[in-house]
């Protein structure tokens, strides 16, 4: 049997499991062990993102996954794990099989509180910074970070969120990078429901050899919480600086927001915005500028609509100078069968125009998924 006949078998086979209303497996009444599946057909007509002579393809996947989690009063535990099995209709060279692993454990009191997060991820995927005209390019993530936050006085809590992030490439030709992250912030409750803020955050990337190491801060002030009845979200606006080992420090406005908006109880809005610096996968550093807006709307109770899109601009801080500016948008409509099980439907468009000519590129997929959680 060839992959695409398993693929639908394997859709199929699904279905049953929906009359499952708990979880097969349990630990305990709040520790419930879920089971979870999808499987999608995706149309990609660029597959290695190549400016000229595209490459299209029919992708099968598999994701079968575990899903354990504990919600006490203040406590909170999690785990997920997937593994996704790609196989591709005619490049079978770029058949793949890639691990999805994250985990937090958490306590949420009324005078402090405190969260950790780790994960791991594999990935093949040709990006605007990572190209291969022969095939797609791997990598590996993996991240730390610890969320705690305490009150100081009855209006005042201060936050720290040091994070670590490795990415590795095990091709020739791309940079590995470590990420160290340590932002701190005063806050300072000016209504029971809205705070405004002070920070400063600190990064250091360092390289193999050291020679695209380098470090940056985020002199910050913003606000957050309940803006209005419908307004929600956190903004930081302050002064970024980069200084990369053999460069100049570099200045420029930084932003950190996210803003949500509550149309109505069936529809939302998610709007973001962030300005600073970041490494790229050849190891120099990058001004970046992102915005983007998501709408979700809830069309019945089966049915659910979200619409995205977004844009970027990106500066390499190399001579000679190279700019890339990309945009994407999307929609997905999801059909709910029950609550174990949807089917969604999902069209994405991208396109990278860049002053290097060898990453300008266009790109439409078009995935069709089966999903159930039993």
């Amino acid at each position: 049997m060839n992959w695409p006949s398993r693929a639908a078998v394997a859709a199929i086979s699904l279905l049953p499991v929906v009359a499952v209303a708990e979880p097969l497996l349990s630990f305990g009444p709040d520790v419930p062990l879920f089971l979870t599946a999808s499987v999608s057909v995706r149309h990609d007509d660029n597959v290695l993102l190549s400016p000229t002579d595209k490459v299209g393809d029919t992708i099968y996947l598999f994701v079968p996954g575990i899903d354990l989690h504990y919600a006490g009063s203040q406590a909170s535990m999690g785990i997920t794990a997937s593994e996704q099995f790609s196989r591709y209709a005619k490049e079978h060279s770029l058949d793949d099989q890639l691990a999805n692993i994250a985990a937090n454990i958490g306590f949420n009191g009324s005078q402090a509180s405190f969260n950790a997060v780790g994960s791991y991820q594999q990935i093949d995927q040709t990006t605007t910074t990572a190209t291969n005209l022969d095939q797609t390019v791997k990598h590996t993530i993996e991240a730390v970070s610890v969320n705690a936050e305490t009150a100081l006085t009855a209006k005042t809590r201060v936050g720290v969120t040091p994070g670590f992030t490795r990415v590795e490439f095990p091709e020739v030709g791309f940079t590995d990078s470590d990420i160290w992250t340590l932002p701190v912030d005063l806050y300072y409750g000016i209504t029971p429901k809205t705070d405004v803020s002070v920070g400063y955050a600190y990064n250091r990337t360092t390289t193999p050899g050291g020679a695209d190491n380098a470090n940056s801060s985020f002199y910050n002030v913003g606000a957050r919480g309940q803006f209005t009845p419908k307004l929600s979200g956190q903004v930081r606006v302050g002064l970024s600086t980069l200084k990369p080992v053999a460069m100049p420090t570099t200045r420029q406005l930084g932003v950190q927001s996210t803003l949500n908006y509550a149309y109505s109880p069936r529809t939302s809005f998610s709007l973001y915005a962030n300005n600073g610096f970041a490494p790229s996968a050849a190891g120099n550093q990058t001004e970046v500028f992102s915005t983007g807006l998501t709408g979700n709307f809830e069309l019945s109770q089966q049915w659910t609509l979200a619409v995205a899109g977004g844009m970027s601009s990106t500066k390499y801080l190399i001579s000679p100078p190279r700019t890339d500016r990309f945009w994407d948008g999307s929609i997905l409509l999801t059909y709910i069968v029950t609550s174990n099980f949807d089917l969604s439907a999902s069209y994405l468009y991208r396109k990278n125009v860049s002053t290097l000519e060898a990453v300008t590129f266009d790109d439409s997929l078009a995935t069709f998924t089966a999903a159930c959680r039993f």
